[in-house]
């Protein structure tokens, strides 16, 4: 990934890498990204708009990572599966204004920070009994591992777990 817009494209990552721009999926476009083991430090605002998939195909125990030190914006459809994602500063870590399928994953905040803000409305998450989502920090009160400020939100499974807040705001 070295292009701000990328549009159809299976994309295998090949060794640890920090994404320090910008990258947008654009309408109609799909986006396959495994990544295959590996750790990939996102320093730079990710927006989807189409359909994109992020996984490790080859190992379903979620050893590759996403760290998130900005928040990925989700307008079109996200699929997520056989990873680990983790904030490491106070942005949240996805931003939904549309639907989220989560398979096999730990998305785990250890700072300050929401997991999962919906705040598009009539946005449905999908996740499986093996998917956690979950705060870890004990001491703030404004991280929650799933905060709804929208309208006709949707949550089917998943395991999410809040140390301080409640999960819905």
């Amino acid at each position: 990934i070295d292009t701000s817009v990328i549009t159809n494209y299976n994309i295998y990552v090949v060794r640890d890498f920090e994404a320090t721009y910008d990258v947008t999926v654009p309408e109609n476009s799909t986006i396959n990204l495994d990544l295959d083991g590996y750790v990939v430090e996102v320093t730079d605002n990710w927006t989807n708009n189409g359909t994109f998939s992020i996984n490790d195909r080859k190992h379903e125990d979620g050893t590759g990572e996403l760290h998130f030190s900005r928040p990925f914006t989700n307008n079109g459809q996200l699929n997520i599966s056989n990873i680990t994602a983790k904030t490491v500063s106070a942005n949240s870590m996805f931003a939904l204004n549309n639907d989220i399928n989560l398979t096999n994953s730990n998305l785990v905040s250890e700072t300050n920070a929401t997991v999962i803000e919906v705040i598009g409305n009539d946005v449905v998450i999908t996740a499986d009994t093996n998917t956690t989502i979950k705060t870890t920090n004990t001491t703030n009160q404004s991280n929650y591992a799933l905060k709804n400020d929208a309208k006709n939100t949707v949550v089917n499974g998943g395991k999410y777990i809040s140390n301080y807040k409640t999960i819905f705001n």
